[in-house]
């Protein structure tokens, strides 16, 4: 009796296409979010916070490249005055 492997064999390519590509699918589905909700951002964040994305790749080229992970913590502050 024979047994049908194309289930399994279905189901490897999935996993590898899945395994391969999932940050590409990643990426485009935070690109669409991020492009969706754009317009909600106020012109305030956008004029005095306009350095955040530089300083996250900042933070996360020294996270990712020192053992200092743990104790990167970054809150910005509401209040530009405090």
């Amino acid at each position: 009796m024979r047994t049908n492997r194309l289930p399994y064999f279905l189901l490897l390519i999935v996993s590898v296409v899945w395994i391969l590509f999932f940050p590409y699918f990643l990426l485009l589905i935070v690109s669409v979010v991020w492009i969706l909700f754009f317009p909600y951002f106020q012109q305030d964040f956008l004029t005095q916070y306009y350095y955040m994305p530089f300083l996250g790749i900042i933070a996360a080229t020294v996270a990712n490249t020192t053992p200092a992970a743990a104790g990167i913590v970054y809150f910005p502050c509401s209040d530009p005055e405090k």
